[in-house]
Protein backbone atom coordinates (compact mmCIF):
# COMPACT_ATOMS: atom_id res chain seq x y z
CA UNK A 1 0.00 0.00 0.00
CA UNK A 2 1.47 3.33 -1.08
CA UNK A 3 1.56 6.28 1.25
CA UNK A 4 1.42 9.70 -0.35
CA UNK A 5 2.48 11.80 2.60
CA UNK A 6 5.00 11.56 5.43
CA UNK A 7 4.06 9.23 8.27
CA UNK A 8 2.62 10.78 11.39
CA UNK A 9 2.31 9.68 14.99
CA UNK A 10 -1.11 10.18 16.58
CA UNK A 11 0.28 11.87 19.63
CA UNK A 12 1.58 14.99 17.96
CA UNK A 13 2.43 18.00 20.05
CA UNK A 14 -0.55 19.71 21.66
CA UNK A 15 -2.58 22.00 19.47
CA UNK A 16 -2.81 25.61 20.56
CA UNK A 17 -5.90 26.25 22.61
CA UNK A 18 -8.39 28.98 22.10
CA UNK A 19 -9.72 28.15 18.64
CA UNK A 20 -13.06 29.88 18.17
CA UNK A 21 -15.60 27.65 16.45
CA UNK A 22 -18.17 29.55 14.44
CA UNK A 23 -21.58 27.94 15.00
CA UNK A 24 -19.99 25.50 17.49
CA UNK A 25 -21.40 25.40 20.97
CA UNK A 26 -20.22 22.15 22.52
CA UNK A 27 -16.96 21.82 24.38
CA UNK A 28 -15.64 20.49 27.66
CA UNK A 29 -12.04 21.55 28.09
CA UNK A 30 -10.06 23.51 30.65
CA UNK A 31 -10.86 27.21 30.81
CA UNK A 32 -7.46 28.11 29.34
CA UNK A 33 -8.07 25.90 26.32
CA UNK A 34 -11.81 26.41 25.93
CA UNK A 35 -13.07 26.66 22.37
CA UNK A 36 -16.17 28.58 23.40
CA UNK A 37 -17.67 29.29 26.80
CA UNK A 38 -20.55 26.98 27.64
CA UNK A 39 -21.87 25.16 30.65
CA UNK A 40 -20.23 21.77 30.99
CA UNK A 41 -20.14 18.97 33.54
CA UNK A 42 -16.95 16.95 33.85
CA UNK A 43 -16.32 13.67 35.62
CA UNK A 44 -12.74 12.52 36.08
CA UNK A 45 -11.72 9.63 33.84
CA UNK A 46 -10.33 7.70 36.79
CA UNK A 47 -11.25 4.03 36.54
CA UNK A 48 -13.99 2.91 38.91
CA UNK A 49 -15.18 -0.46 40.11
CA UNK A 50 -17.62 -1.95 37.61
CA UNK A 51 -19.91 -3.27 40.34
CA UNK A 52 -20.93 0.32 41.12
CA UNK A 53 -22.47 0.96 37.72
CA UNK A 54 -25.22 -0.80 35.84
CA UNK A 55 -25.34 -0.39 32.09
CA UNK A 56 -26.06 -2.84 29.33
CA UNK A 57 -23.30 -3.98 27.00
CA UNK A 58 -20.51 -2.15 28.83
CA UNK A 59 -18.29 -5.23 28.76
CA UNK A 60 -20.13 -7.24 26.09
CA UNK A 61 -18.16 -8.04 22.93
CA UNK A 62 -18.06 -5.09 20.53
CA UNK A 63 -17.18 -5.21 16.85
CA UNK A 64 -14.02 -3.21 16.26
CA UNK A 65 -14.63 -0.16 14.10
CA UNK A 66 -12.33 1.98 11.98
CA UNK A 67 -12.32 5.78 11.86
CA UNK A 68 -12.07 7.48 8.46
CA UNK A 69 -11.14 11.16 8.71
CA UNK A 70 -11.96 12.72 5.35
CA UNK A 71 -10.37 16.15 4.90
CA UNK A 72 -12.76 17.76 2.47
CA UNK A 73 -14.09 21.10 1.28
CA UNK A 74 -17.03 22.58 -0.56
CA UNK A 75 -14.71 24.23 -3.11
CA UNK A 76 -12.91 20.91 -3.68
CA UNK A 77 -14.15 19.57 -7.02
CA UNK A 78 -12.64 16.11 -6.44
CA UNK A 79 -14.09 15.69 -2.96
CA UNK A 80 -17.48 14.30 -4.06
CA UNK A 81 -15.59 11.40 -5.63
CA UNK A 82 -13.93 10.77 -2.28
CA UNK A 83 -17.38 10.71 -0.69
CA UNK A 84 -18.45 8.08 -3.21
CA UNK A 85 -15.45 5.96 -2.23
CA UNK A 86 -16.41 6.23 1.43
CA UNK A 87 -19.95 5.15 0.58
CA UNK A 88 -18.62 2.02 -1.11
CA UNK A 89 -16.39 1.29 1.89
CA UNK A 90 -19.37 1.71 4.22
CA UNK A 91 -21.43 -0.77 2.20
CA UNK A 92 -18.61 -3.30 2.34
CA UNK A 93 -18.23 -2.79 6.09
CA UNK A 94 -21.96 -3.29 6.63
CA UNK A 95 -21.60 -6.72 5.07
CA UNK A 96 -18.50 -7.63 7.09
CA UNK A 97 -18.59 -9.49 10.38
CA UNK A 98 -15.34 -8.44 12.03
CA UNK A 99 -15.25 -4.67 11.51
CA UNK A 100 -17.21 -1.51 10.85
CA UNK A 101 -16.29 1.98 9.63
CA UNK A 102 -17.28 5.39 10.93
CA UNK A 103 -16.42 8.28 8.58
CA UNK A 104 -16.13 11.91 9.62
CA UNK A 105 -16.03 14.71 7.03
CA UNK A 106 -13.62 17.39 8.23
CA UNK A 107 -14.35 20.52 6.18
CA UNK A 108 -11.17 22.54 6.33
CA UNK A 109 -8.16 23.96 4.51
CA UNK A 110 -8.01 26.36 1.55
CA UNK A 111 -10.88 24.55 -0.18
CA UNK A 112 -13.08 24.54 2.89
CA UNK A 113 -15.67 27.32 3.16
CA UNK A 114 -16.22 29.08 6.46
CA UNK A 115 -19.74 30.35 7.20
CA UNK A 116 -20.13 33.97 6.12
CA UNK A 117 -22.69 36.43 4.79
CA UNK A 118 -21.81 35.29 1.29
CA UNK A 119 -21.83 31.58 2.20
CA UNK A 120 -24.10 31.06 5.22
CA UNK A 121 -24.05 27.33 4.39
CA UNK A 122 -20.27 27.08 4.73
CA UNK A 123 -19.28 23.94 6.63
CA UNK A 124 -15.65 24.59 7.54
CA UNK A 125 -14.71 25.30 11.16
CA UNK A 126 -11.67 26.47 13.05
CA UNK A 127 -11.63 23.01 14.60
CA UNK A 128 -11.37 21.40 11.17
CA UNK A 129 -8.61 23.82 10.18
CA UNK A 130 -6.73 22.93 13.35
CA UNK A 131 -6.76 19.26 12.37
CA UNK A 132 -5.86 20.11 8.77
CA UNK A 133 -2.74 21.88 10.04
CA UNK A 134 -2.00 19.32 12.73
CA UNK A 135 -1.74 16.48 10.24
CA UNK A 136 0.16 18.52 7.67
CA UNK A 137 -2.44 18.29 4.91
CA UNK A 138 -1.39 20.02 1.70
CA UNK A 139 -4.34 19.26 -0.56
CA UNK A 140 -7.81 17.75 -0.59
CA UNK A 141 -9.29 15.22 -0.63
CA UNK A 142 -6.94 13.33 1.65
CA UNK A 143 -7.62 11.23 4.69
CA UNK A 144 -6.57 9.22 7.70
CA UNK A 145 -7.61 5.60 8.09
CA UNK A 146 -7.71 4.73 11.78
CA UNK A 147 -4.83 7.14 12.42
CA UNK A 148 -2.39 4.38 11.54
CA UNK A 149 1.35 4.88 11.01
CA UNK A 150 0.63 5.13 7.27
CA UNK A 151 -0.49 8.69 7.91
CA UNK A 152 -2.31 10.65 5.24
CA UNK A 153 -3.56 8.66 2.25
CA UNK A 154 -4.98 9.68 -1.11
CA UNK A 155 -8.57 8.63 -1.73
CA UNK A 156 -7.46 5.92 -4.17
CA UNK A 157 -5.73 4.12 -1.27
CA UNK A 158 -8.57 4.24 1.26
CA UNK A 159 -10.32 1.03 0.24
CA UNK A 160 -7.11 -0.99 0.25
CA UNK A 161 -6.14 0.45 3.63
CA UNK A 162 -9.49 -0.47 5.20
CA UNK A 163 -9.25 -3.98 3.76
CA UNK A 164 -5.71 -4.37 5.07
CA UNK A 165 -6.49 -3.23 8.60
CA UNK A 166 -9.66 -5.34 8.71
CA UNK A 167 -7.52 -8.41 8.06
CA UNK A 168 -5.41 -7.46 11.07
CA UNK A 169 -8.40 -7.37 13.42
CA UNK A 170 -8.65 -10.52 15.48
CA UNK A 171 -11.73 -10.97 17.63
CA UNK A 172 -13.78 -8.27 19.38
CA UNK A 173 -12.49 -4.88 20.42
CA UNK A 174 -10.21 -4.87 23.45
CA UNK A 175 -11.57 -1.45 24.39
CA UNK A 176 -15.31 -0.89 24.58
CA UNK A 177 -17.01 2.48 24.20
CA UNK A 178 -20.61 3.13 25.20
CA UNK A 179 -22.20 6.50 24.32
CA UNK A 180 -25.36 7.61 26.14
CA UNK A 181 -26.78 10.89 24.79
CA UNK A 182 -29.83 12.55 26.31
CA UNK A 183 -31.38 15.42 24.39
CA UNK A 184 -34.06 17.77 25.70
CA UNK A 185 -36.18 18.99 22.79
CA UNK A 186 -37.67 21.83 24.85
CA UNK A 187 -34.44 23.70 25.60
CA UNK A 188 -32.08 21.99 23.11
CA UNK A 189 -29.91 20.84 25.99
CA UNK A 190 -27.61 17.89 25.27
CA UNK A 191 -26.15 15.69 27.99
CA UNK A 192 -23.73 12.95 26.96
CA UNK A 193 -22.15 10.21 29.02
CA UNK A 194 -19.22 8.38 27.44
CA UNK A 195 -18.03 5.15 29.07
CA UNK A 196 -14.68 3.57 28.18
CA UNK A 197 -14.27 -0.02 29.37
CA UNK A 198 -11.06 -2.08 29.26
CA UNK A 199 -12.59 -5.38 28.17
CA UNK A 200 -9.30 -7.15 27.34
CA UNK A 201 -6.09 -5.81 28.85
CA UNK A 202 -5.52 -2.22 29.93
CA UNK A 203 -6.57 0.83 27.93
CA UNK A 204 -4.27 3.84 27.72
CA UNK A 205 -4.68 6.60 25.16
CA UNK A 206 -6.61 9.72 24.23
CA UNK A 207 -10.38 9.95 24.31
CA UNK A 208 -11.87 12.26 21.68
CA UNK A 209 -15.59 13.08 21.51
CA UNK A 210 -17.10 14.87 18.50
CA UNK A 211 -20.49 15.96 17.25
CA UNK A 212 -21.31 15.24 13.59
CA UNK A 213 -24.35 15.99 11.46
CA UNK A 214 -25.87 14.08 8.54
CA UNK A 215 -28.10 15.23 5.67
CA UNK A 216 -26.82 18.79 5.63
CA UNK A 217 -27.98 20.50 2.42
CA UNK A 218 -25.34 22.97 1.22
CA UNK A 219 -23.48 23.86 -1.95
CA UNK A 220 -20.64 21.77 -3.40
CA UNK A 221 -18.32 22.40 -6.33
CA UNK A 222 -17.87 19.74 -9.01
CA UNK A 223 -15.49 19.37 -11.97
CA UNK A 224 -16.29 21.47 -15.03
CA UNK A 225 -17.10 24.59 -13.04
CA UNK A 226 -20.37 23.03 -11.86
CA UNK A 227 -21.93 23.97 -8.52
CA UNK A 228 -24.72 21.97 -6.92
CA UNK A 229 -26.54 24.15 -4.42
CA UNK A 230 -28.53 21.32 -2.82
CA UNK A 231 -25.78 18.75 -2.36
CA UNK A 232 -26.34 16.52 0.68
CA UNK A 233 -23.33 16.40 3.01
CA UNK A 234 -23.09 13.62 5.58
CA UNK A 235 -21.08 12.98 8.78
CA UNK A 236 -20.01 16.64 8.86
CA UNK A 237 -17.78 17.46 11.83
CA UNK A 238 -19.55 20.16 13.82
CA UNK A 239 -17.62 20.47 17.07
CA UNK A 240 -15.62 18.75 19.79
CA UNK A 241 -16.99 17.99 23.22
CA UNK A 242 -13.55 17.71 24.83
CA UNK A 243 -11.19 20.04 23.03
CA UNK A 244 -9.04 19.80 19.95
CA UNK A 245 -6.69 17.11 21.28
CA UNK A 246 -9.09 15.13 23.46
CA UNK A 247 -8.09 13.97 26.93
CA UNK A 248 -6.07 11.22 28.54
CA UNK A 249 -7.84 8.03 29.56
CA UNK A 250 -6.21 5.22 31.54
CA UNK A 251 -8.25 2.18 32.49
CA UNK A 252 -7.17 -1.15 33.97
CA UNK A 253 -8.61 -4.41 32.67
CA UNK A 254 -12.20 -5.09 33.78
CA UNK A 255 -12.69 -1.49 34.86
CA UNK A 256 -14.16 1.51 33.10
CA UNK A 257 -13.86 5.29 32.99
CA UNK A 258 -16.69 7.73 32.44
CA UNK A 259 -16.98 11.29 31.20
CA UNK A 260 -20.03 13.55 31.15
CA UNK A 261 -20.70 16.60 28.98
CA UNK A 262 -23.50 19.12 28.80
CA UNK A 263 -24.11 21.77 26.16
CA UNK A 264 -26.66 23.67 24.13
CA UNK A 265 -27.32 22.68 20.51
CA UNK A 266 -27.31 25.69 18.12
CA UNK A 267 -30.47 26.45 16.19
CA UNK A 268 -28.61 25.92 12.90
CA UNK A 269 -28.12 22.22 13.63
CA UNK A 270 -30.81 19.57 13.24
CA UNK A 271 -30.82 17.40 16.39
CA UNK A 272 -32.55 14.62 14.45
CA UNK A 273 -29.41 14.33 12.30
CA UNK A 274 -26.75 14.82 14.98
CA UNK A 275 -24.55 12.03 16.32
CA UNK A 276 -21.87 11.70 18.95
CA UNK A 277 -18.66 10.07 17.71
CA UNK A 278 -16.27 8.91 20.42
CA UNK A 279 -12.94 7.18 19.92
CA UNK A 280 -9.84 6.17 21.83
CA UNK A 281 -6.46 6.30 20.12
CA UNK A 282 -2.93 5.51 21.21
CA UNK A 283 0.47 5.58 19.49
CA UNK A 284 -0.62 2.75 17.20
CA UNK A 285 -3.79 4.50 16.05
CA UNK A 286 -7.50 4.27 16.85
CA UNK A 287 -8.26 1.28 19.08
CA UNK A 288 -12.03 1.74 19.00
CA UNK A 289 -14.59 4.23 17.70
CA UNK A 290 -18.36 4.29 18.20
CA UNK A 291 -21.23 6.49 17.04
CA UNK A 292 -24.62 7.20 18.59
CA UNK A 293 -27.46 9.39 17.32
CA UNK A 294 -28.88 12.02 19.65
CA UNK A 295 -32.42 10.80 19.12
Amino acid sequence: MNTKRNRHSFLLGGIMGGFFLLFAACSSVDEADRLIAIKTVDVDTTAVDTTDYETEDLFAAQTRNMLIEDFTGQDCVNCPEATDIINVIAIQAAQAENYGVIPVAIHSGPLGVMPSAQHPDGLATDLGNAYYNQWGCQYQPIGLINRSSDGLLDKEDWNAAVTYYAQEFNGPSKTNIVIQPEYNTNNRQLNVKVLVAAAIGNTTGKLQVWLTEDNVVAFQRFPGNVTKEDYVHNHVLRSSLNGTAGEDVNVNENQYAEKDYSCQIPEQWNPNQLSVVAFVADNSGVVQVRKAKLQ
